[in-house]
């Protein structure tokens, strides 16, 4: 039996027990891929790809399923992996904003060994509090979760009808730059295979993270991630708590020099005669 012969001989009973005429030149293309699977001897890739001959022209999913009852051969296993992150970049970005942060905690303490006794207690007690809640964040925004859209099956499937065929087809799709708009106004992402939802702000992909995420503020090229949420949603949260001890510190260091200098004035007066 020839290459062509075996592919109408499996392609055919599916399309007389369906009942559901495919187009001439849909089947022409599907055979076409089909012959291809048969001459490599991937048999399940030729059963896969003639499914679509018995599924309505711009249908993905056969007659019987519902938006209930997903197409079973659809697994999120079967997407392409997801985009590796530029994981260079956010490592040198996250080195320099710990670098920093850490810096102005060891000038800030160290101010608490560099002065006398006079008001020693109540600057160690607030820098050192201003000093754990900024590790405290440092921390939230190196390992807590900005909002990445994640992948299941609610947010991959049903697959665009130009996304489902490509990879039936196993056809490349690093050419496609464009996202897909569907009919309920979300759009799906064509690097991370994830519906965005429509209720979350503006969902962005980072092209350093590589990753679509809710309510995108901006990536944070001082620490390296995107900053997102909104109120103190996300890692806002951090971020916003993390910028104020910033100034918390800077004005409780400027707040205890004043002291010390208005204290040593007062000690070098002149005694009343």
């Amino acid at each position: 039996m020839t290459v062509g012969a075996l592919a109408i001989f499996v392609a055919l009973p599916l399309v007389v027990l369906a009942g559901v005429p495919p187009t001439e030149e849909d089947c022409q293309e599907r055979l076409t891929s089909i012959r291809a699977a048969i001459e490599n001897r991937d048999l399940d890739r030729a059963l896969k790809l003639s499914e679509l001959l018995v599924r309505e022209p711009g249908v993905l999913y056969p007659q019987a399923c519902t938006a209930d009852e997903p197409y079973a051969g659809d697994s999120l296993s079967n997407l392409p992996k997801l985009p590796t992150p530029d994981y260079k970049a956010m490592r040198s970005q996250n080195a320099c904003g710990n670098v920093f942060v850490l810096s102005l905690i060891a000038f800030y303490t160290s101010q608490v060994y560099l002065c006398g006794e006079e008001g020693k207690d109540i600057y160690a007690a607030l820098i050192y509090s201003e000093a754990v809640i900024a590790i405290i964040c440092l921390l939230g925004l190196a390992l807590g979760d900005p909002g990445v859209v994640k992948r299941s099956r609610e947010t991959c499937f049903p697959l665009p009808n130009a996304i489902s065929e490509a990879l039936l087809a196993g056809k490349d799709l690093s050419s496609i730059r464009s996202n897909v708009r569907g009919d309920d106004g979300r759009t799906f992402c064509v690097r991370c295979f994830v519906w965005r939802p429509d209720n979350a702000g503006e969902v962005h992909h980072c092209s350093i993270c590589q990753r679509c995420v809710t309510h995108f503020d901006h990536h944070c090229g001082v620490f390296g991630r995107c900053i997102c949420g909104r109120g103190f949603g996300g890692n806002m949260g951090y971020f916003k708590v993390l910028i104020s001890m910033f100034f918390c510190a800077f004005c409780t260091w400027v707040a205890f020099l004043l002291f010390l200098m208005e204290t040593a004035i007062f000690d070098h007066a002149d005694p009343p005669v």
